[in-house]
This record gives structure tokens, sequence and C-alpha cells, in this order.
């Protein structure tokens, strides 16, 4: 073999190669900034173990060479793979021995929640690397569309947070119901199941 075909056949090779390490942790989907643009290509937002990391930022590849970063404050959402994210405002109150989670424009910091259920009643889950296991943790929230706060729906493996959805969902009786009688455990139930009784 020559060596101008050798040299060519190397730098295809290694062309290729560092291609498909690029595209590593890609999924198509798309990002819509501030201003409802949607651009479509490839997202990243996580790092997978053992070297596990939630990026602030996720990386963006359109048809270009270069990769943008997107901050929450940038963007409305995004979608990686089959996975829709949101960005919302979040700052956490603590009032006497009580947590809120306020979602209030210019309060505390713009950040992306994965959305489960989608409607009038959203189900999130808020996403965050634990450190010492590198395992991805999550907090189940809701949030209606004209509330300008989240309620948090799980207590770790205590379950469903009764209380605080016998106060949230007065207005329905019927899904407390079923809540009650365990019926509907899950938080996407739920939220499916509100969504449908207010059609």
């Amino acid at each position: 073999m020559s060596k101008p075909i050798l040299f060519l056949s190397l730098f295809l090779l290694l062309s290729a190669f560092s291609k498909v390490k690029a595209q590593k942790g890609y999924e198509p989907g798309y990002v819509v900034t501030k201003s409802l643009d949607t651009l479509r290509g490839l997202v990243k937002d996580r790092k997978e173990a053992p070297f596990a990391k939630i990026y602030k930022k996720i990386r963006f590849k359109d048809s270009g060479l270069f990769i943008k970063k997107y901050s929450p404050k940038q963007l409305k959402g995004y979608v990686r793979g089959g996975d829709q994210f949101e960005s919302h405002w979040m700052l956490i109150n603590t009032r006497f021995l009580k947590i809120e989670y306020l979602s209030r424009e210019n309060f505390g910091k713009e950040q992306f929640f994965k959305v489960i259920e989608s409607g009038y009643l959203t189900h999130y889950h808020w996403e965050w690397l634990d450190q010492e296991s590198s395992i991805v943790e999550r907090i189940e929230l809701f949030k209606r569309k004209d509330e300008d706060y989240f309620i948090r729906v799980t207590q770790g493996l205590l379950g469903l947070r009764m209380n605080a959805l016998e106060i949230y969902f007065k207005d329905c009786p019927e899904l407390l119901e079923n809540i009650r009688n365990k019926e509907l455990r899950r938080p996407r139930e739920i939220a499916v199941f509100y969504n449908e009784w207010l059609k």
C-alpha cells in the first residue's frame, strides 16, 4: 500500500473515531429559546458514570462544528431523546419547619425541571447528582399552570405526602378518595387523573 493511501486511510479512520467520540452522550433533540425559536440538533445535559455529572449548562450541537452551551436563563426548555425539560424560577423558602418551593420570576434562580406528565397540572422531577454515590436523585413536584409555586409530592421512602396532597387537591374529593384507597399510588397517576377530571 502506498504511503499517501495509508495516510488517507489513517486520517479517515481517526476522523470517524473522533466523530463517534464527540457524539458520546448526545441525543437527538432541540432547544427552545426565550424568544421561542426552536433549534434542532443534538443535546447533552449530563455525563454518565463513573464520573457522572449533571451540567449547569446543557450542550447543544447543530449542523455546525461548534458546541453551544445554554443555561436555564437562556432557554424555555429543551428535549433530549425522549425526555423533556422546562426552565422555571425556584426559590426555597423555609418558615417554621415548613419548606416552600416558590416559582416567581426574578426570585431565586432559573433551573431545569424534567417533565413527567404535562397538562394544567404538571408533574416534574427536580434532579440533582448525589456526590457520594454518583446517582441521579430527584424530588417529585406538582405545579398548576396558574400558580407561582410547586408542591413536593413525596417524602423519600415514606411515599406520598398525604397532608400536603389533601390540602392541594381539596377541589377534587374523588381524587383524594382514590389516593386514600391506594388506587392511585404514584405522582404521575395522580397528575393524569386530575387533568382528566378537569376536562
